[in-house]
C-alpha cells in the first residue's frame, strides 16, 4: 500500500539566506532524483499543486516516464508563475494564470534544453 512515488515542490536546500533557487524532489523511497528551478515570486500560486499534479498525470498518459512527467511538470509550472502577475484580472485573485502561454501565444519546450 502506499504511494510508488512521491514528489515535493519548492525545495530551498541551501541556508534561508539563498532564495533564488529551488528544487523539486522525485523519490521512489530509495532514490532522490533533483529537479532545479530559479525561484519565481508571485502571490499568484493558488491551483499550483493542482496543476503540478495534472501535469505529471497528463504526461504519464502520453507514454512518458514519471522521470520525465515531473521534469515536464515542473518546468510547465515555473513557466506558468513567471507570468501568473501579468494580469490585471489574476493580480488580486491568488490564482494562477493556467492559460498564460495560449494568452502570450508561447510555446513551452518538453525539451531539457
Amino acid at each position: 500500500l502506499g504511494p510508488k512515488y512521491v514528489a515535493v515542490t519548492g525545495i530551498n536546500l541551501q541556508s534561508l539566506a539563498n532564495k533564488s533557487n529551488v528544487k523539486d524532489l522525485l523519490t521512489d523511497g530509495n532514490e532522490l532524483t533533483y529537479f532545479n528551478h530559479a525561484r519565481v515570486n508571485s502571490h499568484n500560486s493558488h491551483g499550483s499543486g493542482c496543476i503540478y499534479s495534472s501535469s505529471i498525470a497528463s504526461n504519464l498518459a502520453l507514454g512518458k516516464s514519471i522521470y520525465q512527467s515531473t521534469d515536464i511538470a515542473g518546468r510547465y509550472l515555473h513557466h506558468l508563475l513567471k507570468g501568473s502577475d501579468d494580469y490585471e484580472f489574476l493580480s488580486k485573485s491568488g490564482r494562477m494564470n493556467s492559460y498564460g502561454p495560449l494568452l502570450n501565444n508561447k510555446n513551452i519546450s518538453t525539451n531539457s534544453n
